[in-house]
């Protein structure tokens, strides 16, 4: 008998080494699908202990993640004097210590300063020739044709005429004009005052009419305009003319939100009186247009003209940080460092200030406003450099602390906002965050938006900004990019031109502009709206106006549509694109009509081949 194991073995068949191979390579190709995919799925300690604490309280706080780069780009070229950190691997929250939050250098993206004689506007030596020797060609005109009628006038007998009475807070009525003078002595007839196509972007005083929405509700229009509407209709001699209804703010406001009404008052109050100074000669209108069927669109581009010196007005900045734990410190600190780098840009006149803001909001300066120079840049440099991340994020509440500051009405006041959009307590609803800041400010504080992350919530950053005459920025690349991001937008307000800028449209186009609310106009970036009118029209007629400081100017254009440059079916698009973000703006801030208007652009998406937009969110 042959013991148990020493006897005849059959030759064994797993040893197949391509099959072990193929095994092993779809093994390291799911891993890395794995690790690619699930990258930021943590299962720390800390991770598993938030979850279980969450799932008890029911209260959401996101916990803080340190990750670590196996090669940072930033330092991949060494910057000298920058100190080396070594990879030390993972981090758990228990070890942090404020080594591991550090910022990257600033020697890697700070732009070099900018001498402050080059930005001194009063030392400028062709300021003083263009103050004391101006010259307005249309001007001269006027004075040419002022002079005749009074040649004229002189051999008719005077007979007095009673003092009319102003009305304060009239409506503004812009005739067709007649440049040509080819009507002579024919008085022109006044054009239909019953179209709602009138653009006045910053205080519209004729009825608002959206095409298949003929009832829009008196809150809306408050909240868009600051005043009822009223139809315009030609004036009959036996009816007296009556002022705009206007309603009178309620009694029990809190202090600041009177203060804002009587900022935005005076501001008002400028408007009306001032005289309006002709700036024909130092701006500059290009036209592109496209002819789809019966309509046309074009597109119209406002910017001061290159060749022309023209001044820079002084401005009032908010920085605003979003310092939650949603930002992550990771993202933080590129913020903290370009926002450092922001305040070099200031102009010598400028003010500023500097908010940061989580469930609470945290000033730099609680006494408010700052003069720039080298103490309290360095006092706000130091403030937001210790800045972390935690806790939940109040977006209501750092827009309300903005109001709260006073306005120069002879400053543009400007507020630039790095979040993520994502509230998660006070106000949570989008909708409810942008109608109740829109509704106060009413276009007085300009809002520019920087979204840190590609996940941010374009919804609120986009309609706080469009509402507010602002820009939104949403980042599409990685956190490094942050700093070249940011510094695009601040360096675009950086030089305002005309403050509470608005545009007027000739009423006889029949042209449906949007935006209606335009951004201030800035030096080194023009203002561009989108219109559409009937094919056959021949021209486009319309006034920019503005304050700078205590004073008016103004420009008017006449622009051929025949000899604009040829545009392509974009323009359309574009269009189309400008009305939908007016319907999502509205639909933020009047809850009663939100069924009317999701109708209204579903109708439009359709008819024009574009995106809902936010549907997540308008729904």
């Amino acid at each position: 008998m042959i013991p148990q194991g020493f006897g005849y073995q059959p030759r064994s068949t797993d040893h197949h080494w391509m099959l072990g191979s193929i095994a092993v390579l779809f093994s390291a190709f799911f891993h890395l699908a794995i690790l690619y995919y699930f990258a930021d799925f943590n299962l720390s300690k800390a991770s598993l202990a938030e979850r279980t604490r969450r799932a008890f309280t029911q209260e959401y706080k996101p916990a803080m993640r340190v990750e670590t780069l196996a090669l940072d780009p930033l330092v991949a070229k060494k910057v000298p004097g920058e100190r080396d950190i070594p990879n030390r691997g993972a981090v758990e929250i228990k070890t942090l210590d404020s080594a591991v939050s550090q910022d990257p250098s600033g020697a890697v993206t700070a732009p070099p300063p900018v001498p402050r004689e080059a930005l001194n506007v009063e030392s400028h030596p062709l300021k003083k020739d263009v103050e004391e020797n101006p010259f307005f060609a249309r001007q001269a005109i006027y004075d040419i044709h002022d002079q005749r009628i009074k040649d004229e006038l002189a051999a008719i007998p005077i007979r007095e005429i009673p003092l009319i009475e102003r009305i304060p807070k009239a409506l503004d009525i812009v005739p067709q004009i007649d440049f040509s003078g080819k009507q002579g002595n024919k008085i022109p007839e006044p054009p239909s005052l019953t179209r709602s196509d009138i653009l006045d972007s910053a205080l519209t005083r004729g009825p608002l009419v959206i095409p298949q929405m003929d009832d829009l509700s008196m809150d809306m229009a408050l909240s868009r305009f600051g005043a009822a509407t009223v139809k315009l209709t030609p004036p009959s001699l036996k009816d007296p003319i009556q002022p705009p209804i206007l309603l009178d703010p309620p009694k029990n406001l809190p202090p600041d939100e009177r203060k804002i009404i009587d900022t935005q008052n005076k501001i008002e109050k400028i408007r009306e009186t001032v005289q309006y100074t002709p700036l024909d000669d130092t701006l500059s209108a290009s036209l592109e247009t496209y002819t789809d069927a019966d309509s046309l669109f074009f597109k119209i581009s406002i910017q001061p003209r290159k060749d022309k010196p023209i001044p820079i007005i002084p401005k009032d900045v908010i920085w605003v940080l979003d310092v939650s734990a949603s930002m992550t410190e990771e993202r933080l600190g590129f913020c903290r460092r370009a926002l450092v780098a922001a305040l070099e840009t200031l102009n010598p006149q400028d003010r500023f200030t500097v908010i940061a803001f989580r469930d609470s909001v945290f000033q730099a300066f609680p006494e408010g406003w700052q003069p720039v120079n080298p103490d309290t840049i360095k006092k706000a440099a130091t403030f937001i450099d210790g800045l972390r991340c935690f806790g939940t994020t109040d977006v209501l509440a750092s827009l309300r602390t903005l109001m709260a500051l006073p306005r120069d009405p002879t400053r543009p006041m400007i507020a630039m906002i790095v979040s993520d959009g994502k509230p998660t307590t006070g106000v949570t609803e989008s909708s409810g965050i942008i109608g109740a800041f829109s509704r106060l400010n009413k276009g007085m504080v300009s809002i520019y938006s920087f979204g840190t992350h590609r996940g941010a919530n374009a919804y609120l950053l986009d309609m706080l900004t469009y509402c507010n005459r602002g820009d939104s920025t949403i980042i599409k690349g990685n956190r490094w990019d942050i700093p070249d991001g940011m510094s695009a937008v601040y360096l675009g307000f950086r030089n305002p031109v005309l403050s509470d800028a608005s545009i007027i449209f000739d009423a006889t186009s029949n042209s449906e502009v949007y935006p209606r609310r335009t951004e201030n106009l800035y030096k080194d970036h023009p203002i561009e709206v989108f219109g559409k009118c009937a094919a056959n029209e021949k021209e486009v007629i319309f006034q920019i106006r503005g304050l700078a400081g205590d004073k008016g100017y103004d420009s008017i254009f006449r622009l051929p549509l025949t000899a604009a440059t040829a545009g392509t079916a974009e323009l359309k698009q574009r269009w189309a694109s400008q009305k939908m973000f007016m319907l999502a703006s509205m639909y933020s801030r009047d809850a009663a009509m939100r069924d009317q208007i999701i109708s209204t652009m579903q109708q439009l998406s359709k008819n024009y081949d574009i995106q809902l937009l936010y549907t997540s969110d308008i729904k």
